[in-house]
């Protein structure tokens, strides 16, 4: 099975850690390397709400300029969701992430959970103390959760953590049955305000879309743990 990472050429460290935690296991990992920040051309940036001047200036809360970082990262998430072709899903990663013990059962076991409508499953927990599910939503006879926390879609504004439904995007599979809803969204849009985690999770919201949690989850991210220093 082939899982795709997303990665900053430059972090070569990145790559080599993400390599270790996967060599005990079957998995092809293909690392995505297009769209470095390096690469990003005049035209795409102005297609983004780009923050041409590398400073903190304050907004009101939820409105932020991205960075090249950020726009990066964007567009190599939305590139493998609408383009890269697999059968039924994708499964996408980041570079930094640090996997739970017996990774690969854990992982069989969610695909053998999910049901066949479900459009995103986010199994990496992004921090530590950050996206737990509520205990109402929790069956401990279970690893998969169905979310249905929600917030209406403002595509220009970030989505508040609370409402949120995609976790961060350090691991997840998406169903490719809903590619095209994405990819029309996705070219719909003129310009782009908001990193991709949360222009997802308005995309899940208007779509009204089934998503799952996976709890206790498969993975966490080095660089939201403060294990690691951040990309962006």
């Amino acid at each position: 099975m082939n899982i795709y990472v997303v990665h900053y050429k430059k972090l070569s460290e990145r790559k080599k850690s993400t390599e270790r935690e996967f060599e005990k296991y079957s998995y092809n990992l293909i690392f995505k390397t297009d769209f470095d920040k390096e690469n990003l051309s005049k035209e795409i940036l102005r297609r983004f709400n780009y923050r041409y001047i590398d400073r903190f200036i304050k907004r009101k809360p939820g409105y932020r300029k991205l960075t090249k970082s950020m726009i990066s990262a964007f567009l190599k998430h939305i590139d493998l969701l609408i383009n890269q072709e697999e059968e039924n899903y994708i499964a996408i990663i980041e570079d930094d992430l640090i996997l739970c013990d017996d990774f690969e059962n854990k992982f069989n076991r969610m695909l053998s959970e999910l049901p066949e409508n479900f459009a995103f499953c986010f199994f990496d927990s992004f921090m530590e103390d950050y996206g737990k599910v509520e205990e109402r939503l929790y069956n401990k006879d279970k690893i998969v959760h169905k979310i249905d926390y929600y917030e209406p879609p403002n595509f220009k504004k970030s989505s508040n953590k609370k409402a949120g439904k995609t976790r961060g995007g350090g691991g997840y599979l998406f169903n490719l049955k809903y590619r095209s809803i994405l990819k029309e969204e996705y070219l719909s849009q003129d310009k782009i305000y908001i990193m991709n985690d949360h222009w997802l999770n308005h995309f899940i919201n208007k779509y009204n879309l089934d998503v799952y949690w996976v709890e206790p989850p498969l993975s966490k991210q080095m660089s939201q743990n403060k294990l690691i220093d951040k990309s962006y």
